[in-house]
């Protein structure tokens, strides 16, 4: 991975993902959580 970049980790959820972006910041990146996961995401702002 490319500690430049900045990585959305996102799951179900969100606590898998919560544990993915705790590790990649405690190793130098750049990481953010879709809050909630995909879960939370209103249908209207999913694309087929």
């Amino acid at each position: 991975l490319d500690k430049s970049k900045h990585y959305l980790c996102y799951c179900s959820t969100g606590r898998r993902s919560s544990a993915a972006a705790f590790l990649l910041k405690q190793n130098g990146f750049i990481a953010s959580v879709l809050s909630g996961g995909f879960n939370r995401v209103p249908a209207s702002f999913i694309i087929r």
